[in-house]
């Protein structure tokens, strides 16, 4: 009999679990011993398991689940019953009525429905539903606020019927397992549709702790097979990975996918709990989550994860990009970048998992340039009615290893086009001079100065006043797109019969800088695209240029 469980760093899915069970248990007070790649616990750190795998996930998410944002409307009651309605509004009223719809929509809702029968309330929850309408403006001032006042008290109702201990347990419960833990698994215990038991926590219980504390007791000396993950003897492969979102298979129906038709890769009950627990360990937003694989040290896994996780719950924050900048820079000021080079990151984007490797340069370009991607934050470029922001788009090419000309030349277009661009030049001079230093640290540019891109953008500044003193400033969009074509196909013949063209009419010599880019490349895009931002930035509108820096 196993008195102590010592779970060691693997595979990132693996190790992901690993950052959950810690965080479970940690949250729960349980003792946990930390090795260098390994973290230990008593058996006993078990019991009630399932109540402290909901509890924690309910603790990390509870503001951004429907149950918490309708508790949370409490405080947009209060704020108005302390004013006595002086500052309620035609927009207060539609903030009212959508949140009487988001009420209505949950409540009646299969999701929670379902749980009804768990709770035990005193109020039908389906009755106070149908007894909350919507709000009529025209009405309003001939009762005098009494329907908000009505409205109000309804839902107040409401909200202290979803504060009660066994509404939060399992409604609270219901709205985990279908915006956060279904991201990383699904077809087993309460998210298998011909699972028969109502209550989830008994049903993660059945399916994941209950096996772990029977393969505790019983001799495994006789067992012919071993786990793929941890390598402890099992009695069979009928334990797999296909209950994992795109990583296992139903390996009854797709034999194919296996070498000669034959599975071997089965798991042990403990390794089960284990990517269970992956949901606790991964850090989501509404659309996206993401995991630091730093598996050189155990500390350093835990830190990392958890400073991401703490920027976006404690900080509000919707971007795993942001968190992830901001936590890699604390971490990058009190490491060598020997302790954090070449650490896996793993992203959910859309249901498919991302991969990259964070490699010294990148690591170093993201701490070099943290005031730039910073100025980055909030803004954004709409695309097919889809808002991309900046800071994420940036960081995603790094996180990707791709330089960032692509985007800085669509977010030129969309500026010139004035439309689509919620950002200032500044912005993309910023991302010119991010884009620069990642060239440098991969050996390209060496001999050239970060001064460039300033000088460059100064110059076409200069150009821009010139052709503003002639009175053809509408000339400039025209001259701008002929650059961006000529950047576009690296073609210096055509970008220097532009420039020559522009500087012949308004009389001026050709500056020095311009000259210098017929000595590579490199220094031709990025002392373009500069030279483009400053003859453009003239397009900045009150819309779009909210440019702090």
């Amino acid at each position: 009999m196993e008195e102590k469980i010592t779970l060691y760093l693997e595979d990132w899915l693996y190790n992901a679990g690993v950052v959950g069970v810690y965080n479970i248990l940690k949250y729960s007070g349980e003792k946990i011993v930390k090795a260098k790649d390994s973290i230990s616990f008593d058996k006993e750190a078990l019991n009630n398991f399932e109540d402290k795998f909901f509890s924690y996930l309910i603790y990390k998410y509870e503001k951004l689940i429907p149950l918490g944002k309708i508790v949370e409307f409490q405080n947009f009651i209060d704020y108005y019953r302390q004013d006595n309605f002086v500052n309620f509004d035609n927009k207060s009223i539609d903030i009212l009525n959508d949140q009487i719809n988001y009420i209505k929509k949950n409540l009646k809702g299969n999701s929670y429905t379902k749980m009804y029968p768990l709770i035990d309330s005193r109020n039908n929850l389906l009755e106070l539903e149908k007894g909350l309408t919507k709000i009529n403006p025209k009405t309003i001032s001939k009762d005098g606020y009494k329907q908000i006042e009505d409205a109000f008290e309804k839902i107040e109702i409401i909200i202290d019927e979803l504060k009660k201990p066994k509404a939060k347990r399992y409604l609270a419960a219901r709205n985990i397992i279908y915006n956060y833990i279904n991201r990383s698994w699904s077809n087993v215990s309460f998210l298998n549709r011909q699972d028969k038991v109502l209550d989830p926590y008994i049903s993660y219980k059945e399916h994941f702790i209950d096996p772990v504390l029977e393969y505790l007791e019983i001799d495994k000396t006789k067992y012919s097979h071993k786990c793929s993950t941890c390598g402890n003897q099992i009695s069979n492969l009928d334990e797999n990975l296909a209950f994992m979102n795109k990583i296992g298979f139903d390996i009854g129906r797709k034999t194919s996918h296996v070498w000669n038709f034959y599975y071997d890769l089965g798991i042990c009950p403990i390794c089960k709990l284990v990517y269970s627990c992956v949901p606790a360990g991964f850090v989501f937003t509404a659309y996206k989550g993401i995991f630091v694989n730093a598996n050189n040290d155990i500390e350093n896994l835990i830190s990392i994860n958890n400073k991401i996780e703490d920027e976006i719950l404690k900080n509000d924050l919707n971007s795993t990009y942001s968190a992830f900048i901001k936590s890699m820079n604390e971490v990058m000021a009190k490491s060598t970048m020997y302790e954090v080079s070449d650490i896996q990151v793993v992203r959910l984007e859309n249901d498919n998992y991302r991969f990259s490797l964070l490699n010294a340069n990148v690591l170093n370009v993201i701490y070099r340039n943290r005031d730039q991607l910073g100025y980055l934050s909030g803004k954004y470029y709409l695309e097919n009615e889809n808002r991309y922001y900046l800071q994420e788009e940036v960081t995603k090419n790094l996180l990707d290893n791709q330089n960032l000309y692509l985007l800085i030349h669509k977010l030129l277009t969309y500026k010139l086009g004035k439309n689509n661009a919620y950002y200032s030049s500044r912005d993309i001079v910023n991302i010119i001079e991010i884009n620069f230093n990642y060239l440098r640290g991969l050996s390209y540019m060496e001999d050239w100065n970060s001064e460039i891109v300033d000088k460059a953008k100064a110059q076409g500044y200069y150009l821009r006043t010139e052709y503003e003193t002639k009175s053809n400033e509408n000339k400039i969009a025209g001259i701008s797109y002929r650059l961006l074509n000529s950047l576009k196909t690296n073609n210096k013949n055509s970008f220097m019969d532009t420039i020559l063209n522009c500087y012949l009419y308004v009389g001026k010599q050709v500056p020095k800088i311009i000259t210098e880019i017929l000595k590579d490349d490199e220094a031709f895009r990025t002392i373009g695209y500069a030279f483009v931002s400053g003859l453009i930035s003239g397009s900045d509108s009150n819309k779009n240029e909210n440019n702090n820096n």
